[in-house]
């Protein structure tokens, strides 16, 4: 069934998708004061994979916060790539990590948004 709904969409149209959802998460996360991304915010070459922290929160309180305050999941941690972690020297508190599909939608990444603006208040 999985195949077959990929082929009714067409994987065009769930590019576009994840490209849009992306673009509006990088382009909020870049107004939040205190966030800082992880890679490049071009969307050229890129997945609908965003790593970044939140002020000195480590991955995982951040993580916590967005989960128990907001109801939104994340992925805190090291994500099994120490030389990633060694290079952007985030090995003691990890990146938070979002990722988006063709089911998400852009009144989530708002919500995401507003959720992070609120985390990274001081």
């Amino acid at each position: 069934q999985g195949v077959a709904h990929v082929n009714r969409l067409g994987t065009a149209a769930i590019l576009e998708k994840e490209q849009a959802l992306t673009r509006r998460f990088l382009e909020g996360l870049s107004a939040i004061p205190g966030v800082r991304l992880y890679g490049s915010a071009s969307m050229e070459n890129r997945l609908p994979v965003v790593a970044f922290n939140v002020g000195e929160l480590d991955s995982e309180e951040a993580s916590l916060l967005l989960w128990e305050e907001h109801g939104i999941a994340s992925r805190p941690g090291r994500h099994c790539a120490p030389l990633v972690h060694q290079r952007f020297k985030t090995v003691q508190t990890g990146m938070v990590r979002f990722s988006f599909g063709y089911e998400n939608t852009i009144d989530e990444v708002d919500t995401a948004l507003a959720a992070l603006e609120t985390i990274a208040a001081p």
